[in-house]
């Protein structure tokens, strides 16, 4: 020990968490750089293999403690976690040898420098050095944490060193003389000991942050939940655990497919040892928070290979609504077998088929395996020889107890049912069980099993409560309804009496004699000046300039004609005519060339397929609903192939989608869902294709004619290029958002509104050449199979475009056809886009390195995000709520720009966050999670309105899309606005999040929450 190389004393507490322990928290401190330490393991009352772990690793540094004499942990969770490890932290500090101590929680990690670069700090006189943590979180997102002056949650035991002269200072083991967490408890106390103080901004431990007890679980269907709501399943699965709480009684009792552990608890109430199994590993880190008892244990693993080595080890085995959850039956009657003793009692509950499907018929999406009273007995008599059958059944029915006895001795069982008229009593054997509960044993059950029937009373009466309640809200609701109702009869007759006045006006004015004179003016204009020509033009710029002139003013033609004569010549607006001045005209002479492609038509009845004519069409899907159905029709009904193949692959549908694609013929390969990637999943499905041609689509796309393939056939065959996409067409329902942005994509943008175009590599190489040149689309693409197998798909995302992109650099060209379309849309949440803008940004940087990504700041981006929801939220509630409609879209679109210009100026954030009608509640949970990370400035300059600005570039577009179908905006229309106004605003959000995150600003805690689903 020398003053330049101190020894440092590393202290782990640790509670039964052996194999993290010895596989990632001591590793991590043998492997420092600074090797002069010792490491003291406090052992808190361990119950599984600790001590065997921690001695089989040979290093003479590490010194075991076992504490077994200390006080019993509180029972509130919040108390117990800011005092669990105190105890042994304290032990820790009296058995430290070292100059100085450093921490390590037995969960978690060193980085290799974390000793030496605190260390080296420390030396320079300091007594109290901290640096970085590095937080992940269950769900893998990671931030950085640490900041100076030092405050809650940006420092931990395990970032800092202390010397040793501090030890005197222990960790609050009374959980009532503070609140605060224990960590920054003792840091607090050591600074205000006046300890020198050093901070280095660098991370120096990795924290894997556990589910801690009180945050709740997200219910999802598959697994229950103590806190959910609903009387019946809460009666249902507690009377299974009390149930079996009979039987356990001073045993050693295994509980598989243990869940939250509520259960497994209630058994251990009862039972000398619990040992529950679940597969899920954030359950199993919730489980292990809550429920803690020295007799209780939750295993990582599954049901069908249970991580318990030996045989024979477990008097009672307990599996509830599990077993239909699994394909696997007998593996999981083998592995009961295996594990339990001779005499063992195998207690299982699963529904009734009959009852719990068949008869509503209904079906459970978690469920694989379900099975009747047949299947089930003979299951059972498998595996043991003796087996008792119990029914299980959420029943209205009274009680009545002895007052005087607090048990009684035997019950009568009255059975009533209720016919047309009146109830009359039956017999017993009339109760239909929805679940089966069968105890098990190759031992007889006849002794020991004296319980016949078991009832559950809920003294608090919440499932009629439940009903009455639920009655009142839908009286409620019945109520607004009719009321809403009402409104709506009353608007329709009021639009109805506006259309019909419209309608005489229009009759008037078609019968007037100046619309008589104008008809005949037109048709004489139409003979003396005929289309295209030079007379046309000049004759449409005067009357151009008398509309301006009448609409707008004289100064106002003046100024536009003074303008435009200025910079372009009279000489040139005489050659021109009146383009500039009016509406977008291109010249017959100046229209762009559109290469003409050869195109099979719907009229070529006979088309005569060759022998090569072979498509395999890959479809990826999850939960396809009734649109797939559809598609997979479409695709039989195609003409003009030699043969169709149809390719499902499919990532884990729980809708009956694998059944219809079979039904249709289709072959179909199955993924897990986590295998899915949109690359994978396209490239799996081609290298199984036997077509010479590979059709990409998805599952909701529908051709638009039975020749729909032969047309993208014969562009590919009839012309030099090697894949052919099509435009979209949306479907009829589809909402405002979704049609202006494929119109503004295809029309606009790609310009193959009606058009085809020939693609290939442009000759000057920036982002919109390239992505114009590129365009593939997943939604329609034909492809030979050996192009496609050669090239293959490779991205996560935009992997379309980059297939694209990657054939035209390779001087391939590629057709895109606006005169054949393919029938797809989707109305999406204002939450989806948020996602969608995310990833879509993101990915058009990873694909085309030339992409501008603007500079962007934090502050600018997340005060951007909430003022501008606020401006909306202003604009929809208050604004546009107000308007008398129908409205002009030019009065509209002036009142849409002029508030949000007005709102995004706003200096002050205001507090909390306001509600509209068409904001959902993903996107209200984002805008809150956004609100509370502390990372927004309330007062701000008022030009942070990059996001508002964002939404006033896109209404323009949308106010372009709307002058031809729209001229005038209805209560209907308002709301589709509307609609779009928040769908809008969600997508330049998350667009602004990626141009964040590509400046290198810290979005890591919702990068996987934004990529997730897209």
């Amino acid at each position: 020990m020398t003053e330049q190389n101190p020894l440092v004393s590393v202290i782990i507490v640790t509670h039964n968490r052996a194999e993290l322990l010895t596989t990632r928290a001591i590793p991590s401190v043998l492997s420092q750089t600074c090797q002069n330490f010792e490491i003291i393991v406090v052992a808190d009352r361990c119950t599984d293999d600790t001590k065997d772990r921690v001695q089989k690793i040979k290093d003479p540094r590490i010194k075991f403690i076992e504490l077994t004499d200390r006080p019993p942990l509180p029972e509130d969770l919040h108390a117990r976690w800011r005092v669990a490890a105190s105890a042994p932290r304290n032990k820790g500090f009296e058995m430290a040898r070292g100059e100085w101590i450093t921490q390590l929680d037995d969960d978690d990690e060193f980085t290799p420098n974390h000793i030496e670069i605190l260390l080296q700090r420390a030396l320079m006189g300091y007594d109290f050095v901290y640096g970085n943590i590095l937080a992940v979180e269950p769900n893998g997102e990671q931030m950085v944490l640490g900041k100076y002056p030092p405050e809650p949650g940006q420092i931990g035991t395990s970032s800092f060193i202390l010397s040793s002269k501090y030890k005197n200072i222990k960790f609050n083991t009374d959980p009532a003389a503070t609140w605060e967490p224990e960590d920054w408890n003792f840091c607090r106390r050591v600074i205000e000991a006046r300890a020198k103080v050093s901070y280095i901004n660098e991370v120096v431990y990795i924290h894997y942050r556990p589910m801690y007890a009180w945050e709740k679980l997200e219910w999802t269907g598959e697994r229950f939940l103590p806190w959910i709501e609903g009387a019946q399943i809460n009666y249902e699965h507690l009377h299974r655990y009390a149930f079996a709480a009979h039987f356990v009684k001073g045993k050693k009792v295994l509980d598989l497919a243990c869940g939250e552990g509520y259960g497994t608890n209630m058994l251990a109430r009862e039972a000398a040892y619990v040992a529950g199994v679940e597969i899920d590993k954030t359950t199993v880190q919730y489980a292990r928070s809550r429920y803690i008892k020295d007799n209780l244990e939750f295993i990582e693993g599954s049901i069908l290979a249970v991580p318990i080595e030996g045989e024979k080890k477990f008097d009672v085995a307990v599996c509830f609504e599990a077993i239909e959850h699994i394909a696997g039956h007998d593996k999981l009657l083998s592995e009961v077998k295996r594990l339990l003793k001779d005499d063992g009692l195998f207690i299982v509950s699963t529904p009734n088929k009959a009852v719990y499907t068949d008869e509503p018929d209904y079906h459970n999406p978690f469920h694989v395996k379900e099975l009747d009273f047949e299947e089930f007995s003979s299951l059972l008599r498998r595996y043991f020889k003796h087996m008792r059958m119990f029914g299980q059944r959420v029943y209205a029915g009274s009680n009545m107890w002895s007052i005087h006895e607090h048990k009684s001795r035997g019950y009568a069982e009255e059975v009533v049912k209720k016919g047309d008229m009146e109830f009359y009593f039956t017999e017993r054997t009339n109760k239909e069980p929805v679940y089966f509960i069968a105890l098990a044993s190759n031992a007889s059950l006849k002794p020991s099993i004296s319980l016949t029937d078991s009832w559950l009373t809920d003294a608090s009466n919440v499932f009629f409560n439940d009903y009455e309640r639920q009655l009142q809200d839908k009286d409620a609701r019945i109520s607004s309804l009719e009321t809403s109702l009402q409104e709506k009869v009353a608007q329709m007759n009021s639009l109805k009496y506006q259309v019909d006045s419209l309608e005489f006006q229009i009759q008037q004015i078609q019968h007037s004699i100046p619309m008589q004179l104008a008809k005949r003016f037109e048709r004489m204009a139409d003979k003396l000046l005929p289309p295209w020509t030079r007379r046309r033009d000049l004759y449409l710029l005067g009357l151009m300039g008398a509309r301006v002139m009448v609409n707008e003013g004289f100064r106002a033609f003046w100024s536009r004609a003074f303008r435009f004569i200025k910079s372009r010549g009279a000489l040139y607006l005489l050659k021109t005519g009146w383009s500039k001045l009016g509406s977008k005209r291109v010249h017959h002479l100046h229209k762009p060339v559109v290469p003409h492609l050869k195109l099979t038509t719907s009229e070529d009845v006979g088309i005569a397929p060759s022998e090569s004519d072979t498509i395999s069409v890959v479809i990826p899907t999850k939960n396809g609903g009734g649109d797939f159905e559809l598609l997979l029709s479409a695709l039989n009904q195609q003409k003009g192939l030699k043969n169709l193949e149809v390719i499902v692959v499919d990532s884990g549908s729980s809708d009956g989608t694998v059944s219809i694609a079979r039904a249709h013929g289709a072959e179909v390969l199955e993924i897990l869902p986590e295998e899915f990637s949109h690359s994978h999943a396209r490239n799996l499905g081609a290298e199984k294709a036997t077509g010479n041609y590979l059709f990409f689509t998805v599952q909701d796309a529908l051709p638009s004619s039975n020749v729909f393939l032969s047309k993208l056939l014969a562009a590919l065959k009839n012309n030099d290029v090697v894949a052919v996409s099509c435009a979209e067409f949306p479907k009829e329902d589809v909402d405002l958002f979704y049609r202006t942005i494929n119109w503004y994509h295809y029309s606009e943008f790609l310009d193959v509104s009606e058009n085809d175009k020939v693609m290939q590599l442009p000759k000057v190489k920036n982002y919109e050449t390239l992505r114009k040149n590129a365009q593939l689309s997943d939604i329609a693409c034909l492809l030979p199979k050996e192009i496609f197998l050669k090239y293959k798909y490779s991205r996560q995302y935009a992997e379309d475009l980059d297939l694209g992109l990657r054939l035209i650099e390779d001087g391939y060209k590629l057709a895109l056809l606006g005169s054949v379309k393919v029938i797809h849309s989707h109305n999406r949440s204002a939450y989806y886009w948020l996602k969608r803008g995310y990833v879509d940004a993101l990915s058009l940087v990873d694909v085309f390195p030339s992409y501008q990504v603007p500079k962007v700041g934090e502050q600018q981006v997340l005060r951007g995000i909430l003022l501008a929801y606020h401006s909306l939220a202003s604009l929809i509630n208050e604004d546009l709520k107000q308007i008398r409609h129908p409205i002009g879209l030019d009065m509209l679109f002036d009142l849409v720009g002029k508030k949000l210009d007005l709102h995004a100026n706003l200096r002050s954030l205001p507090a909390g966050l306001p509600d509209t009608p068409y904001t959902d509640n993903n996107l209200k949970g984002f805008l809150e999670r956004v609100l509370r990370s502390n990372r927004v400035d309330r007062e701000g300059t008022p030009d942070d309105n990059a996001i508002c600005q964002g939404v006033l570039r896109q209404m323009n577009l949308v106010r372009q899309y709307m002058e031809q179908p729209y001229p005038l905006a209805d209560s209907v229309v308002l709301e589709d606005l509307n609609s779009c106004l928040l769908k809008t605003y969600a997508h330049k959000c998350g667009a602004y999040l990626a141009f964040l995150y590509l400046n290198g600003g810290n979005v890591a805690e919702w990068d996987n929450e934004l990529r997730e689903g897209i």
